[in-house]
């Protein structure tokens, strides 16, 4: 335990990044096909960090660093900790990117540990504490929420991976009917289907703008669409932003 008392964590937290790198292609947030975005907190500043850019590898390990556990990630000029520090279900994260319906996961339900033996164990299981009083607000705004019972798991026990996951499968799928229900209630909220639009954003090239007439007339899913062009930071880049009906 002696590196807990000379260090800034336990574990070093480089095999999860490499871990992602070896799961996931895509390098950077930005190039990924669905929106994705780790929240972590500025351990100077005690602000919290929507990572939405960068590294997919560097964010999701900066927003795993658990205090104690982990050391904090030097990414894009700040020492990073785990999100939940701050906000450990980001519900409102979710709502500022545009989700309709969150879905949100909570594993603070048992806080019980009578497995308290040193001052490691001590600084956890606070945090643990902290967190799940943290989740008692923060949970109330999600549309389903989701909660895996891993409760008895510790947070420097990395030998019950599988059946973390299994518990998340598990209660996802007795989820599921609530779930679909949420869905049928936005679905139907007052609006036709043919009035719910979903937004795609792509960048292309300036000079291939004169491409779009004829990706329509070749049957693609943007047929028949209105195009938004928005001119980004890059000077021969362009946002195309599709509006489709689903």
């Amino acid at each position: 335990m002696f590196t807990a008392f000379t260090g800034m964590g336990v574990a070093k937290g480089d095999k999860l990044e490499e871990f992602v790198k070896s799961k996931v292609p895509v390098v950077n947030i930005e190039d990924l096909k669905m929106p994705f975005a780790a929240v972590a907190a500025d351990l100077n500043r005690g602000t919290r960090v929507v990572l939405d850019k960068g590294s997919v590898a560097r964010a999701v390990r900066a927003s795993s660093a658990i205090p104690g556990v982990f050391p904090p990630v030097d990414h894009q000029g700040k020492m990073l900790v785990d999100g939940g520090v701050i906000d450990n279900i980001p519900v409102s994260v979710a709502r500022e990117k545009g989700a309709d319906i969150v879905i949100a996961v909570d594993i603070s339900e048992n806080v019980i540990n009578f497995n308290i033996t040193n001052l490691l164990d001590v600084m956890l299981q606070s945090i643990t504490i902290m967190g799940a009083e943290n989740a008692k607000y923060k949970k109330k705004e999600a549309d389903v929420l989701i909660s895996p019972k891993v409760g008895d798991v510790g947070m420097q026990d990395f030998t019950q991976k599988k059946r973390c996951m299994m518990a998340g499968i598990e209660a996802t799928q007795k989820a599921m009917p609530e779930i679909k229900a949420k869905i049928e209630e936005w679905g139907g909220s007052g609006r036709r289907r043919s009035e719910v639009r979903r937004r795609l954003m792509i960048k292309l090239p300036q000079r291939q703008n004169d491409r779009l007439s004829s990706l329509r007339e070749n049957g693609s899913p943007e047929k028949h669409e209105t195009v938004l062009r928005v001119h980004d930071d890059e000077p021969k880049k362009w946002d195309i932003v599709y509006w489709r009906d689903i």
